[in-house]
């Protein structure tokens, strides 16, 4: 797992990285070609692995695992804020390491997508959520 992951929103570059439980930010803004200051955004006890998707319209997507959950946040580039925590799938499976992804849309909707072990069909199964 990359401990630092980069998206394009908008015209602005993104960075997330892990520091400890912490999900920090910083965003590169084009129009003046520098980097805002360190942001933390979460504070995450056994973060598996994240996931950052841009959109053409500024928005991002940070989604990651943790005990075998998956939550995500939505970034609002009008508003230059971050919502919310949004839990996608509660703790108890057993999600396929690596294989959590992301994307948003030219819309602005967000698709997270990962994988779950299935004990009786001794294989993974993959599943996604769509929202916004």
């Amino acid at each position: 797992m990359s401990n630092l992951t980069l998206a394009a929103a908008g015209d602005n570059v993104h960075a997330v990285w892990r520091a400890g439980a912490a999900l920090i930010t910083r965003r590169l803004e084009a129009a003046t070609t520098t980097w805002t200051a360190e942001a933390p955004l979460e504070t995450v006890t056994g973060v598996q692995e994240f996931c950052l998707a841009g959109g053409s319209n500024g928005g991002l997507l940070l989604t990651w695992t943790a005990s075998n959950a998956v939550d995500a946040q939505l970034y609002s580039a009008s508003t230059d804020t971050w919502g919310t925590t949004a839990p996608l799938l509660a703790a108890g499976d057993s999600i396929g390491y690596g294989s959590l992804a992301c994307a948003m849309d030219p819309r602005g909707r967000a698709t997270v997508a990962w994988t779950v072990w299935d004990p009786v069909a001794s294989s993974f199964s993959a599943f996604e959520r769509t929202y916004r």
